[in-house]
């Protein structure tokens, strides 16, 4: 989570063509990452904010459901769009994995 919401940032800072409307949501949207990768690692780490886990999987989930599809209709390249779903279904399906294993009551974590 962490290596794609910095590099959001640092896309978002270098492309002089973005609105400052866009450029706020893209801030916005990858400090929300970053703080769920933040809860995510000390919920892992140290068992700290573990109840935090499942709500911070669904909200990467929604992001990348909704941000996923606005890429894919959008007017951009095919390799930025195939790039963007590779990462949305990564993304996702690790959110998924997650959100089982922490409702799993087999699991250490549950």
């Amino acid at each position: 989570m962490a290596f794609v919401w910095i590099t959001r940032i640092r896309n978002a800072a270098g492309d002089d063509q973005l609105s400052t409307s866009a450029t706020a949501l893209a801030y916005a949207l990858s400090a929300i990452g970053l703080i769920g990768a933040v809860v995510l690692l000390a919920a892992a780490w140290k068992g700290i904010a573990v109840w935090l886990v499942v709500p911070v999987a669904i909200i990467e989930i929604v992001i990348w459901v909704v941000r996923g599809t606005t890429i894919v209709f959008g007017d951009r390249a095919v390799g930025f769009k195939a790039v963007h779903v590779v990462l949305a279904a990564i993304s996702v399906g690790l959110a998924a994995w997650l959100v089982s294993t922490m409702r799993d009551p087999r699991s250490p974590r549950a």
